[in-house]
């Protein structure tokens, strides 16, 4: 017999949630932004002036890893940070659209859904019988 599976209910927020979910996510992604945009601004400047001394003081470190720090330059590292903000506003927005239960964390609630309720109605396993010799 196949287990129904429905998805577990989930809290409903209350207005002062409601109220919170806002600044609290778009702060957050705002954090992350004047957070990023500083790396952008400085990692150049640093990792000419850093990577000489990382490197006498961790000689033992192969030369590839070095070089995949000093070769990336300004614009492919604000390229880099500047896809990796579309996906966390994406998911801010997501969030904030769903009030904080993404896509990514509504699947699992499923599956789990479907899991407990069939692992519940499972008939308990008979008794083993001893073999015959």
């Amino acid at each position: 017999m196949a287990a129904e599976c429905r998805p577990l209910t989930r809290h409903e927020p209350n207005r002062a949630e409601r109220r919170a979910l806002a600044p609290t996510t778009f702060g957050l992604l705002a954090a992350w932004t004047l957070h990023d945009l500083e790396e952008v601004a400085t990692t150049a400047r640093r990792s000419r002036t850093r990577v000489p001394l990382l490197r006498a003081r961790h000689p033992g470190l192969p030369d590839r890893m070095w070089r995949g720090v000093t070769d990336v330059d300004g614009r492919e590292f604000a390229t880099a940070v500047a896809l990796l903000g579309v996906v966390v506003t994406e998911a801010a927005v997501d969030g904030y659209r769903t009030e904080g239960v993404p896509a990514s964390s509504r699947a699992p609630w499923t599956a789990s859904a479907c899991t407990a309720s069939s692992t519940s109605r499972r008939r308990p396993r008979p008794a083993a019988t001893p073999r015959a010799r």
